[in-house]
Order: C-alpha cells, then sequence, then structure tokens
C-alpha cells in the first residue's frame, strides 16, 4: 500500500522541539547567539496563613533558557485595604513579608537575564485572621494518691479547661490555701502540700476568678518497714518484709559487695514481698534496704546482707549482722547456718569482698 503523503515528515511533540532548538541555539556563541526571554516562577510555603504570620517567598524555580545568572524584583502589586505590609529582600530571590490584616496579597515576580525581563507572574497569599483567644472554662485539682505522710510532701496538680478544648497544668499560676493549715500546709504559689499532724484538710484552688472544687486530703503516718532476714539461693536472694500501713507501694535498694544502702544505691520499684531477686552472682555479698513508699516520701527499713553461695555451697537464712568492734575494716559478721561466720562489708583484703570463718 503506497503512502497517501510520502512527503510528510514525523511529528514531533513542543516539548522535544523546544529541547532542539534550544540545544542548537545553545552552540551559537557572541553576536549569533540571539537572547531568549527567561520564566519567571515565583513560590511559597504557604498559600494560606494567618494575620502576623511571617512569609517566605522564593523564586529560585525561575530559569533561562541558557542557564544564565538571574536577578529578581518583587513587588507587592495588591494587598488589603489600608495595609501597611511591605516586602523585605525584593531584590532576592527569596524575599519575605508579614501580612498585617486580613484579606489578599498579591506578589509579583519578574526576573532578568542579563538582557531581557521575564514576563511578570503572579502569586497570591491570603492571610485570615487568627482564632479569638481562649477563655478559661473549668478549673480542677489532682492529688494522688489523696494521701500524704506525716513530714512528706506531695505535689498536687492544678488543671485548666479552655474554650478551644485544651488543658494545661497551671499549678504554679493558681493560688493555693488549706482549711486546716496545721494538719497539711500547703504553699499559696506552687502547691505543694505538707503532711503536719494525722487529720484531713480541704484543698483549694483558683485562678483568674474561678475555683477548682476542693480535694480532701489525709496526713497519715508511714512507718519503716521491718525487714525480715534476706534467704539466699544460687544465683539468688529472696527478701521479705511486713506490711506497713497507709503504704502506696514498696522499693527495694540494693548494693553488691558494700554495705549502707541508702537512696542513692539500684532501685527496684514497685516491688512485693517474697520478691525474688534474681541474676545474682555467686560468691558476692548484697546489702538491702526496703522502702514504703507514699506520693514521693519513703521510709527506709535498717539494712540486711545476703550471701549468694557458689555452685556446690549451701544456701538459707543468715542471722542478722553484728558489729563486733574487734573486726577491722569496718566489716560486718554473719552467723552462717553451718556455724560458720561471714565477714562481709569493706574490703577484708584486697579484691575480697567476704571471707568465711570457722
Amino acid at each position: 500500500m503506497r503512502d497517501a503523503n510520502p512527503g510528510a515528515r514525523p511529528l514531533v511533540d513542543t516539548a522535544t522541539a523546544r529541547a532542539h532548538l534550544l540545544q542548537t541555539l545553545g552552540q551559537l556563541t557572541g553576536a549569533d547567539r540571539p537572547a531568549l526571554q527567561p520564566i519567571a516562577h515565583p513560590n511559597s510555603t504557604s498559600s494560606s496563613v494567618l494575620v502576623g504570620q511571617p512569609v517566605s517567598l522564593s523564586g529560585q524555580l525561575s530559569e533561562d533558557p541558557f542557564g544564565n545568572a538571574l536577578t529578581y524584583r518583587w513587588t507587592m502589586t495588591d494587598k488589603p485595604g489600608t495595609s501597611q505590609a511591605t516586602l523585605t529582600g525584593a531584590d532576592s530571590a527569596q524575599p519575605a513579608f508579614t501580612p498585617d490584616m486580613p484579606g489578599p496579597y498579591t506578589l509579583t515576580l519578574v526576573v532578568n537575564n542579563g538582557h531581557l525581563d521575564s514576563a511578570p507572574a503572579n502569586i497570591t497569599i491570603v492571610a485570615a485572621s487568627p482564632p479569638p483567644p481562649a477563655t478559661l472554662t473549668g478549673l480542677s485539682i489532682t492529688a494522688a494518691p489523696a494521701k500524704i505522710a506525716i513530714g512528706g510532701s506531695q505535689q498536687l496538680v492544678a488543671t485548666a479547661s479552655y474554650s478551644d478544648a485544651s488543658t494545661a497544668d497551671v499549678s504554679s499560676l493558681a493560688a493555693w490555701s488549706s482549711n486546716a493549715p496545721g494538719v497539711i500546709g500547703i504553699d499559696a504559689q506552687t502547691g505543694i502540700a505538707t503532711g503536719i499532724t494525722a487529720g484531713t484538710a480541704q484543698i483549694s484552688a483558683s485562678l483568674s476568678g474561678m475555683n477548682a472544687s476542693a480535694v480532701t486530703i489525709e496526713a497519715v503516718e508511714l512507718a519503716a518497714p521491718v525487714l525480715h532476714q534476706p534467704v539466699s539461693g544460687t544465683g539468688s536472694v529472696t527478701i521479705q518484709w511486713d506490711p506497713v500501713a497507709n503504704a502506696g507501694s514498696y522499693a527495694l535498694y540494693w548494693l553488691e559487695d558494700a554495705h549502707g544502702v541508702d537512696t542513692s544505691a539500684n532501685r527496684i520499684a514497685d516491688v512485693q514481698s517474697g520478691h525474688v531477686h534474681s541474676g545474682r552472682t555467686g560468691g558476692r555479698t548484697y546489702a538491702y534496704r526496703v522502702a514504703a513508699v507514699l506520693g514521693s516520701t519513703e521510709r527506709l527499713s535498717t539494712e540486711a546482707f545476703a550471701y549468694v553461695y557458689g555452685a556446690g555451697e549451701p544456701s538459707g537464712q543468715f542471722a542478722n549482722p553484728i558489729p563486733v568492734p574487734s573486726v577491722s575494716n569496718g566489716a560486718y559478721p554473719i552467723l552462717l547456718p553451718d556455724g560458720e561466720v561471714l565477714l562481709v562489708g569493706q574490703q577484708i583484703r584486697p579484691d575480697v569482698p567476704a571471707e568465711r570463718f570457722d
């Protein structure tokens, strides 16, 4: 079948044709190369902003057919009513402005390649009025737990609710008071309550004319638990103690090959009597104290020791350590179940944390 139009050329899309043309023109030099108009491409990080919110513009996507360097000229060609907004950096690639009234702001960009200006290109930014400030709609007090140890303290929390459904901790902004400051005192500026004597008190807080419902808090005695002698096994120690009234939880403090346990020692929170301290190393001594915890207050037991036996050694319950003045280096003797004495505490000799004697 013969071609109906043997002289026709194949169609080429516009972009391809333009690229070929620019490639051909780009090979020309000096006066033979024609000056072509650059293209401006204004851009912005956002087309919708709030009044008072800075707007950053960009002309960096602007282009020149031959890659010539561009200069930039921005103008604000339209803005709302009596707006006093102005551009900063109007001769740069990235100017900025801050809308001062709601409405549209039109920015025009013209770029120049040293020969010709581009056609003006516009971008419009619409500024909206910011929402009205949220108003206080509620105030509440949280006391967890609702008990304070006598001699202890607890941070109470005041929470404000606002008309935009948000909340905020305003404990340091509210005004605090106690109806029984001789029972529970409270810092009027911080909301830190202190237990003074046994009894209850009503704690109140107010903010910007709004009063929170008072909460009842009780000041109670919190005793130190009585720690039983730990029972050692192979690689573990079992710790037991008598429960204490008003304790919210218990914490276990411990040291390895040392004595003088305090709250700076290793800590295990929320333990129960009968806790098995596993993963211990045979041939090591461990010192323990248990704390009764109520809020941020802790009461520590006396110190007790355990020696974790190595493989093949017996296990059992130790007698309480009894300091003996004739023992040097501050060590504590412990009577073992087999009648031997274990010296623990400070090192008896270099690199020796404990020694057993007949």
